[in-house]
């Protein structure tokens, strides 16, 4: 290789050859072609299995999905959990991937030990979609058949759902409840508990009740398990379905309350009028009715700041019911920002952007209202904010009135956009931009005599330090006619003018 084609060439790589165009042909008999399908069709084949195996055990299992006393206990909401809230996300349950084939007493006794229980203290409940749009359990699962599988529970009790939901029951152990077949006309049902002060719903747990007990003998079991005092006195509503709440007689029995197995009846201790009037005013709800309207008509509203030039700009979401006000709305996201509601501007968005701002002053709708969707989009649950200085009513109040000021001899000055009260009439504005004006000139003025002032006092302090330098130098022209050094000089000029002279 000649030292050209390195150096110039890199090593012959960059040289082109005749030949660097041309087509190459190859020939094939017929047999190297079979081969060659053979080998690819083997390739395709190794590749697609995996993903055929994948598929056909789709269809081999399920998701089965299991509702504690603990979940219970946790979840806020309606039903014993969340599944398909589209404003919230779903319950943190333990869910398993069931075998379709897999016997129920073999699924139940692997279940127990993964949760710590034995297989006789456990029993599950399959919880059922109800045409009202409540699931709730319904039927416990039978364990006299040996050979009943995890698909049969799901397609004879769970009406054929893609998935299975079930709630585990933990046996008393010093008063088990009774058989299936035993259980005669007891009910088990489950209870929460609506607290004011904290404006929070929790599970309590499930009781058993027979069809003949009056509603209001629950009410010393309740508050036995939640360690209040003896005769606390509680109210009991039944919740029926999102949207009706109802009150429940405590003279009334279970049957004539139509109570039945998987059934949710909530209550809140009963408080003062002064309590409640003092709850009010911080526009706390003051019974599950009012709470679990706000389950109904909740919705997660992600705010974010307008602008990138705020001192703290800060991204959140708030959970608010579509029945607020523009003023709640605002309440709540001043306190989330500790700033002055009223002081607040919002801006609706589309597709993320913002778009126009939300008058307060025509704001007579709701937060539903400002997150409506356009045409046929879904809603933009994204609002915009921004921190003002002054009051959001002191903005749109006001309008903005273009002035021109004019000099003395009638020349156009600057143009100055100010704000006005819708109210004022033209002499108003007049008078008001004169006075202005006025004021301004008297600042301009006095700024320009302090300014003048502290020219001449620069202007004095110059000529001083130059007359001062002048004079220096005609004396020390004199002493060196008379023939003195430069030391003698400078010596002599530390004594008249000080340490700082050279």
């Amino acid at each position: 290789m000649a030292d050209c084609e390195v150096l110039e060439d890199n090593f012959g790589g960059e040289r082109s050859t005749a030949g660097a165009d041309s087509e190459f042909v190859r020939e094939f008999k017929t047999f190297d072609l079979v081969k060659i399908q053979e080998s690819r069709m083997g390739r395709e084949q190794q590749e697609h299995i995996p993903k055929k195996r994948k598929t056909e055990e789709m269809h081999l299992d399920f998701t089965t999905k299991i509702i504690t006393d603990e979940t219970f206990r946790a979840h806020q909401g309606f039903d014993l959990a969340l599944f398909d809230d589209k404003t919230m996300p779903p319950s943190d349950l333990p869910t398993f991937k069931v075998d379709q084939q897999q016997t129920f007493l073999d699924f139940k006794s692997k279940l127990a030990q993964d949760l710590s229980y034995q297989p006789n203290q456990i029993r599950l409940w399959v919880l059922v979609n109800h045409p009202n749009r409540t699931v709730r359990p319904e039927t416990v699962v039978p364990e006299d058949d040996p050979a009943l599988t995890m698909e049969g529970v799901r397609d004879k009790m769970a009406s054929k759902a893609q998935d299975l939901k079930l709630y585990l029951e933990v046996l008393d152990p010093e008063h088990k409840a009774e058989s299936v077949e035993s259980k005669g006309k007891r009910h088990m049902i489950f209870v929460k508990y609506f607290n004011v002060s904290d404006q929070k719903l929790a599970g309590v747990g499930h009781f058993y009740v027979h069809e003949n007990q009056r509603v209001g003998e629950l009410i010393p079991l309740i508050n036995a398990r939640m360690d209040f005092p003896e005769n606390t006195p509680l109210k009991l509503y039944e919740e029926l379905h999102p949207g009706k709440i109802n009150p429940m007689k405590p003279k009334a029995t279970f049957l004539e309350s139509e109570i039945l197995d998987g059934d949710i009846i909530c209550f809140q201790v009963e408080l003062s009028h002064q309590k409640l009037a003092d709850l009010e005013k911080q526009q706390f709800y003051l019974d599950p009715v009012a709470f679990y309207d706000f389950f109904t008509n909740r919705v997660l509203v992600q705010f974010k700041p307008r602008c990138d030039i705020m001192a703290k700009p800060v991204q959140f979401d708030l959970l608010l019911s579509k029945k607020l006000t523009y003023d709640q709305m605002a309440s709540r996201v001043g306190q989330r920002l500790q700033h002055d509601p009223m002081k607040l501007r919002f801006t609706n968005s589309h597709q993320g952007n913002p778009m126009s701002v939300i008058r307060r002053v025509a704001a007579r709708g709701t937060v539903a209202d400002m997150i409506r969707p356009s045409d046929d989009h879904a809603p933009s649950n994204v609002l915009f904010y921004e921190l003002l200085d002054v009051s959001i009513e002191e903005v749109e109040t006001k309008r903005n009135v273009q002035v021109t000021c004019a000099g003395a001899h009638n020349r156009e000055g600057e143009y100055r956009g100010e704000k006005e009260e819708n109210s004022q009439t033209p002499k108003d504005s007049l008078d008001w931009e004169k006075q202005k004006y006025q004021d301004q000139r008297k600042e301009v003025t006095h700024r320009l005599q302090l300014e003048r002032d502290q020219f001449n006092f620069e202007k004095d302090k110059f000529e001083k330090a130059h007359k001062e330098k002048e004079d220096r130098m005609s004396i020390v022209k004199e002493w060196m006619k008379e023939g003195k050094s430069i030391n003698e000089i400078e010596s002599l000029l530390r004594l008249i003018y000080g340490t700082q002279s050279t």
